[in-house]
């Protein structure tokens, strides 16, 4: 029970704490770094603990470090996701939604 418990804690802390933002591509084009890219409450960009959406194909084209942790993308069905920069950190990346993740770069994020 005490297991059970703190996982829904842990669960819980992760989505009260992380910022939800979404792709508007209103920034410089393919560039992650840009907060005029991002729709969100939080202002900024969105990092480990944070989650991405994107309603569109997007091509980002600048490089990403996750820091520990764990960032979350989500693209719709229909949508592709094209990570051309390298990916780099102590983080990870969990992908949601029904559309596809492109990773075309020699990646060196380690993982959750």
């Amino acid at each position: 029970m005490k297991r059970a418990v703190l996982a829904l804690t842990v669960c819980c802390a992760h989505f009260a704490f992380g910022g939800v933002f979404t792709w508007s591509g209103g920034g410089e084009a393919g560039n992650w770094l840009d907060s005029g890219n991002w729709q969100s409450e939080a202002g900024g960009c969105p990092g480990a603990g944070d989650t991405a959406l994107f309603n569109s194909t997007v091509e980002i084209t600048s490089a990403l470090e996750i820091a520990a942790g764990t960032l979350t993308v989500t693209n719709n069905a229909g949508t592709e996701l094209h990570f051309k920069g390298v990916i780099s950190g102590e983080g990870g990346i969990f992908k949601g939604g029904g559309g596809s993740l492109h990773l075309h770069n020699t990646n060196t994020f380690r993982g959750g």
